[in-house]
């Protein structure tokens, strides 16, 4: 049996990947990484969606204080750090493959994030493969893969309003000021049931 790893998020298309794998009859396990507590509230989403699939779970925590003391204004996106907790996790686990989660019209397989991390798994000695099975898919259908239960745990916006509104509920719109979440789920048309 195929031994998959999932870098799951706790958004539509990691999710997608573990009932894929599931549907296929693979050994799939989810890792989740924590970048300095600002993608904690998608660890409790992954946490949830992985033992609705009855998946083992993970999480890495990374801690960078230091450097946001240090560079305190530097912007840096939060998204590629997934790539630490597989580089750290892969080589250990002997997985047949690891997943990222992607969809049509984003990052195909062997962009340079996911070829880098391919690089530095190989020199780990790590014979993984690192695929995006579902990357032909737009994130509408990966969503649309997905059960009703599994879909009020995933994550839609990153600011976490106590209402319950996303961020582009909030801002009425004003694109420049809406998270990458909303954005997309806004481009896609992704409505969550109530």
């Amino acid at each position: 049996m195929k031994k998959v790893l999932v870098s799951l998020s706790g958004g539509v298309e990691s999710t997608a990947l573990l009932k894929h794998g599931k549907d296929l009859g693979y050994d799939v396990e989810a890792l989740h990484t924590v970048f300095d507590n600002k993608t904690a509230f998608e660890g409790k989403a992954a946490r949830k969606i992985a033992k609705i699939y009855d998946i083992p779970y993970s999480e890495i925590v990374i801690n960078a204080q230091e450097y946001n003391d240090k560079y305190p204004t530097t912007p840096r996106a939060d998204h590629p750090w997934w790539a630490t907790g597989l580089i750290i996790a892969g080589p250990v686990g002997a997985y047949d493959e690891i997943w990222f989660g992607t969809y049509l019209g984003e990052t195909p397989p062997g962009a340079p994030g996911p070829a880098g991390v391919m690089l530095i798994l190989q020199s780990a000695d790590c014979q993984s493969k690192l695929k995006s099975p579902l990357y032909l898919k737009n994130k509408k259908e990966q969503w649309d893969m997905l059960s009703p239960k599994v879909q009020s745990c995933i994550v839609s916006c990153i600011k976490q309003y106590k209402d319950g509104k996303t961020c582009w509920e909030k801002i009425d719109g004003d694109l420049g000021k809406v998270c990458q979440k909303c954005k997309e789920w806004k481009k896609w048309n992704i409505v969550r049931d109530a």
